[in-house]
């Protein structure tokens, strides 16, 4: 398949345009295929992709360009010489849009890209006479010595269009051609081609290969690695155990990487278990191969090819390969012909094959099945038809038969594609066999029925034999001797075969139907003789089997005692690799011992400086660079703190200075600040009231709501409808619309709106303004009001109704706060704040609530913005005047900022760029005044956001070039601190587009513990204090003191300030884990939550956690990763603190691998979010463990279970900065490692059997 490609950009306004989004579906469903170069392209191989762009507008370079790289995929470029750095303006149908340069070309040709000739001009060829038509297919030299062969090699008719004469001259200049309308795939210089548009998608179809087991554990790994190295391998494999009892489970258990394995827990049986497998597959193709069997390496190649060949066919049968001890009584009996011996188990191999699916062989299927139980269906032929079902025979053959009856067609592959193992007569194969035994069976029955009408007819004439009478009681009584013996003979074949039991009884109950008729129907005698002969014959038959299957018998046991052997000697393999393995970890241990003994000798250190000169004389670059980083790194080590903390910062203003990055070297000193102000709050001897906890007012003040709009019609209903909701008193509420010159109907719309509102009680007004901005306008819509609280509010969004209440009364308990930001969903903004006070070094104006004194006092937003980064310049103005700024994350909003996650708005792009250069004239240090000729030259040196991006930016720069001189005129000195992060202001939490969800009315209760000793009553408060923040609705704290209860106090005064369910429990000085076990014990809640003292969460850390498991609930437990910061007590525990670094350890970003959790932790002990019941089935922490415990934990719980991994920093733990401690406790984790995991490895296997016999 080769795909043509015009045009592709962020919209599609006619059929030749694709956009980005479409494209990029595209490409991720050529995944499944082999995406090549022409060069390299077989049109008779399906798996082949070419994707060509003819023309290549720069729109390709802009847009497609990027996700071919991302997808890795090679591509075409056909070029028309004429237009190359042109337009189109020559196409008046189509939108005007520029070509690509040839610098654009070069730039695709080094990352896979090809540039081929689409003629000089794009005529039509066939309209050429030959000169011209020569000049039209021949490239210039000029172009051909910059794109040398490869480049070059392969042609594109324009318009699809050509002839005879154009084809010959094509051949002679080129390797190949293209067409797009009278192509075909057999001639390489007339090849087709598929023009992609909007709504194309190539997405093959999906296999999904069952082995289905029971107690055939010997044969299982064959069947697997059969499967396993396919040619095309499946796209998913379930491997489905029906309650076997040999031992097949723990088999199964090894393919768990590769495929789906699933353990019945009893014997459904093959119609319910075959039925299980297929609802678990999600593949469009659907292949049963039993365990004892085995596939041919091109089975699912050879019988997805049919299938996709043939839409209306809903089977693909193949023949087959017969093997096996009893391969050749099967063979005999089927006529399948021998074809050599296996070299593995030295049998005959047998081919079986089937015929054609034509009308004579189709009309004769239901009494001569030639379709196998491992062909290939199509799941939708198996859903229309019910799936399989019970119908005294082979159920495969029942399902087929019934999909050919609803007018699917079968299709035959020619080849023995499936290797069936014929080792006993009780297996499901002999069912082939059996159904030629079912068929005369069938033909006796209907035989008999015909008797039974003669014998009524004899009957009548009784009345006229009853000369007969005595000599008919004699036949009687032989007859019934002979009934006897019928009757014993089929309770023997019943005991042969449970598959036959169903129809001997049908058997047995027909004979005594004749028994009784025969009695009444004396003048049928005659007929008893040739009966007589018959069944001496089925006796005769019934003989043979029975020794046959005795033979059987005497096999399988032979097989189980080998099986048995074969056990016993895979286990004493087993225990002399565990004794290997034991002996590799002691020399692996005694050689890191003396590898650190090695380092830490004189010797090794006396020689560092002539190793150095080694590796630099052996040109060993990066180990010199390595050593050379870890001298300086003891070095400064050695130093002392305040030295050390100089270095350190020096060395970041010199980076800042330098303009190699955009961060400013104060961003940590502008979260230090708000350390400070949590310090502070949490230092006093009586603990202040809570802001982000208050009561509700005696009477709400008066708001103005602002609210700006241009061209957003499409939101004013949902903002409308949730503003009437609003649980506020409305004669409160002032609302003003400030309409920036909206160009369509938002301004009729508004009036209408406002009407309505003032109808309904409100006090509502429009005012009509100039568009200049996003602050003008919420300058002139607050400047109307009188209102102590003023409302900034987008029209892209929905209140909840509790949101203004709860912001306000936050407000009116905040005698230093100037702005509240609300928080937004279900996308969060992912800037820093402090869990503690809800302090922030800037806020978010899309709905923010402001203090009119404040506002007016700084003289409200700077109109020099016209939009985006306002709400950081006013942030800034307003900490610079000496206000504190909170965010505030129960008030909550929906804000429709994005149409999907990391979506780029050219709006928001530029002016983005555009304040964040402003802002660091008026408000950076030197080093960020200095950086800003260096961001703006490398922004524009950046592939374009957008198309028009580039231009768009200078515009940008000229006007802040104008705007420069009133920003540096405006700065001030200040004690405020004003961060810069690159292109943007503050440290940033991971997971900004993971999306926040409604919880249920009456959600599960959260037990969170905090384990706490005495001296640390600061820390408990703000790790308290945390967890009343949080925006859970129901949460239980539980603080367990180890050894006293001089902390009590603390707990009883945080519960009264915060209103929160708070307990405390005073333990015996036992150490953490006892005093983790101990909160554990006491916790009422269904989910439980380790929070140590000094360790915080952000405010939505329960609710992300929660959401998580109620979405996912096969799962027990979730987790988020977490902030490593690096904290200094300079002066003890109990004081002042600084966070010297925040980090997120790469592998906390781990999502769930029971193996992986095994080797090391990546959960920290307050990320994750548990059910208690664990505690209670499994235990909990071990009391003798006082480092990792928590890692031992977390293995006992995920044993057989699933966490669910949530990729959002939802909360904070703290390490040592001061390298000696920070030492010394990586030495207790490096001596404890080895110990937990022989730890967890004990408590698994003891609890091993409780848990299989729950489950």
């Amino acid at each position: 398949m080769i795909l043509l490609y015009h045009k592709v950009a962020a919209t599609a306004p006619t059929q030749w345009w694709v956009t980005a989004d479409a494209f990029d579906r595209q490409l991720a469903d050529l995944a499944g295929y082999d995406v090549v170069h022409l060069d390299a392209y077989d049109s008779h191989n399906p798996r082949h992709v070419v994707i060509t762009f003819d023309g290549v507008y720069e729109n390709v370079f802009q847009f497609a360009f990027p996700l071919l790289k991302k997808w890795g995929y090679p591509f075409e470029l056909f070029v028309t010489g004429d237009t190359i750095g042109g337009d189109n303006a020559f196409d008046a149908v189509e939108p005007l849009a520029r070509f690509c340069t040839l610098e654009q070309l070069d730039a695709m040709a080094q990352h896979g890209g090809r540039v081929q000739w689409h003629t000089a001009s794009h005529c039509r060829l066939a309209d050429l006479a030959p000169d011209a038509l020569r000049a039209e297919i021949t490239v210039p030299g000029a172009l051909k010595a910059r794109f040398p062969a490869p480049h070059l090699d392969w042609f594109a008719y324009p318009h699809g269009n050509h002839d005879a004469e154009a084809v010959a001259l094509v051949k002679s200049h080129f390797s190949g051609a293209l067409s797009c309308i009278d192509g075909n795939d057999s001639d390489r210089y007339q090849l087709n081609r598929v023009t992609a548009v909007e709504t194309s998608r190539f997405a093959r179809k999906r296999v999904s290969v069952v082995v289905a087991n029971h107690n055939y554990g010997a044969f299982l790994p064959q069947a697997m690695d059969s499967v396993l190295h396919q040619t095309l391998a499946p796209d998913e494999i379930i491997l489905i155990d029906d309650a076997s009892t040999d031992g097949s489970q723990e088999i199964a258990q090894r393919y768990r990487d590769v495929a789906t394995v699933v353990i019945n827990e009893r014997n459904l049986g093959i119609v319910a278990n075959f039925n299980k497998a297929v609802g678990l597959c999600t593949g469009d193709y659907i292949a049963f191969l039993g365990a004892d069997n085995r596939m041919r390496c091109d089975y699912v190649e050879q019988c997805r090819a049919a299938l996709d060949r043939r839409p209306d066919a809903a089977v693909a049968y193949t023949d087959m390969l017969l093997f096996g001890h009893r391969a050749a009584e099967l063979a005999a009996k089927v006529g399948a012909e021998q074809i050599g011996s296996s070299k593995l188990e030295r049998w005959p191999v047998y081919v079986w094959r089937f015929p054609e699916p034509t009308p004579e062989a189709l009309a004769n299927l239901a009494t001569h099945n030639f379709m196998h139980g491992s062909s290939m269906y199509r799941k939708e032929a198996f859903d229309a038809v019910g799936g399989y079902q019970a119908s005294g025979g082979p159920e495969d053959h029942n399902l087929f038969v019934r999909m050919l009856g609803q007018g699917w067609k079968p299709v035959r592959v020619p080849a023995a594609l499936i290797e069936y193992r014929q080792h006993s007569v009780g297996q499901a194969n002999t069912l082939l066999v059996m159904q030629l035994e079912l068929a005369r069976l069938s033909r006796i029955e209907h035989t008999l029925a015909e008797e039974r009408a003669q014998l009524l007819r004899v009957q009548e004439q009784l009345q006229t034999a009853q000369e007969h009478g005595a000599w008919l009681r004699q036949q009687t009584e032989a007859l019934h001797t002979h009934a006897d013996a019928l009757r014993q003979h089929a309770d023997a074949l019943l005991a042969q075969s449970e598959a036959r039991h169903q129809r001997l009884e049908v058997v047995q109950e027909q004979n005594t139907l004749l028994d009784s008729a025969l009695i009444e129907a004396n003048a049928r005698v005659w007929t008893l003789n040739h009966e007589r002969s018959e069944m001496r014959e089925q006796l005769a038959e019934a003989g043979r089997r029975e020794a046959s299957l005795r033979e059987d018998n005497a096999a399988v046991r032979d097989e189980n005692a080998a099986v048995r052997e074969r056990m016993q000697a895979m286990e004493a393999q087993g225990a002399a690799l565990e004794q290997q393995i034991q002996e590799l970890t002691r020399r692996h241990q005694e050689a890191v011992d003396d590898i650190r003994a090695l380092v830490a000798s004189r010797s090794w250190k006396i020689t560092r400086p002539i190793r150095f000169f080694g590796l630099l004389a052996r040109g060993e670059y990066g180990e010199a660079k390595r050593l050379t980083r870890s001298v300086l790194s003891r070095t400064m080590r050695r130093l002392p703190h305040p030295m050390r903390g100089f270095l350190t910062r020096l060395r970041a203003r010199v980076i800042a200075a330098s303009g190699l990055v955009g961060t400013t070297s104060v961003r940590l000193d502008a979260v230090a600040q708000l350390v400070e102000r949590r310090n502070a709050y949490t230092a006093e001897t009586a603990l202040a009231a809570d802001v982000l906890r208050p009561p509700e007012p005696a009477a709400w003040p008066d708001v103005d709501i602002s609210v700006v709009t241009h061209n957003n019609g499409k939101w004013i209903d949902g903002f409308m409808a949730s503003l009437r909701l609003l649980d506020y008193p409305r004669e409160r509420l002032h609302l003003r619309f400030v309409d920036n010159q909206s160009t369509d109907q938002t301004v009729a719309q508004l009036q209408a709106a406002v009407r309505g509102l003032v109808a309904e009680g409100f006090e509502a007004q429009l005012l009509q303004c100039p568009n200049n901005g996003f602050g003008a306008g919420h300058n002139a819509g607050l400047g109307a009001g009188r209102s102590p609280f003023g409302l900034v509010s987008n029209i892209d969004l929905e209140f909840e109704p509790d949101a203004l209440k709860r912001i306000v009364a936050i407000a009116l308990h905040d005698e230093r706060g100037a702005s509240w930001e609300l928080r937004q969903k279900p996308y969060e903004h992912p800037k820093f704040y402090d869990p503690v006070t809800g302090a922030t070094n800037w806020n978010s104006h899309a709905c923010v609530l402001l203090r009119r004194s404040a506002f007016q006092s700084i003289g409200g937003y700077d109109d020099n913005i016209f939009m985006y980064g306002e709400d950081v310049e006013m942030s800034y103005r307003l900490r610079r005047a000496g206000w504190v700024l909170r965010y505030c994350p129960t008030a909550v909003v929906t804000h429709y900022a994005y149409e999907n996650a990391g979506q780029v708005k050219p709006v928001q792009y530029l002016g983005s760029t555009f304040a964040n250069l402003y802002l660091r004239l008026k408000y950076g240090k030197p080093a960020d005044v200095t950086i800003v000729p260096l961001m703006a030259l490398g922004l524009l040196a950046l592939p374009q956001a957008f198309p028009g991006s580039r231009k768009a930016l200078l515009r940008n720069f000229a006007k802040l070039v104008v705007k420069a001189p009133l920003a540096l005129a405006a700065r001030r000195s200040s004690k405020a601190v004003f961060p810069f992060q690159v292109w943007d202001y503050e440290l940033r939490r991971d997971g900004a587009f993971v999306e926040g969800h409604p919880l249920p009315a009456d959600p599960p209760l959260v037990s969170v513990i905090t384990r706490t000793f005495q001296g640390r009553e600061r820390l408990l408060r703000q790790a308290m204090l945390s967890v009343a923040h949080q925006t859970y609705p129901r949460i239980e704290l539980i603080v367990v003191q180890d050894g006293g209860d001089s902390l009590g106090a603390v707990v009883r005064e945080v519960a009264g300030v915060t209103g929160m369910d708070c307990r405390f429990i005073a333990t015996p000085k036992e150490g953490r884990s006892a005093t983790g076990n101990a909160g554990l014990a006491a916790a009422r809640g269904r989910w439980c939550l380790f929070l140590d003292d000094d360790d915080l969460v952000f405010a939505d850390h329960v609710e992300v956690l929660a959401h998580a498991l109620l979405q996912q609930p096969e799962t027990v437990a979730a987790y988020s990763p977490a902030w490593e910061v690096e904290t200094d007590f300079p002066n003890g525990i109990s004081a002042d603190y600084e966070e010297v670094l925040y980090t997120v350890p790469p592998v906390l970003k781990q999502e769930f691998h029971l193996e992986l959790l095994k080797e090391r932790n990546y959960m920290a002990i307050q990320s994750v979010l548990f059910e208690r019941r664990l505690f209670e089935e499994r235990g909990g922490f071990d009391v003798d463990m006082d480092a990792l415990e928590d890692w031992v934990m977390w293995n006992v719980y995920a044993d057989g279970n699933v966490f669910a991994y949530v990729p959002k920093v939802t909360s904070l733990f703290r390490t040592p900065a001061n390298v000696e401690i920070r030492k010394r406790r990586n030495d207790i984790f490096a001596g404890t490692y080895l110990p937990a995991k022989e730890r967890m490895a004990q408590r698994i296997a003891a609890l091993r059997p409780a848990i299989e016999l729950a489950a």
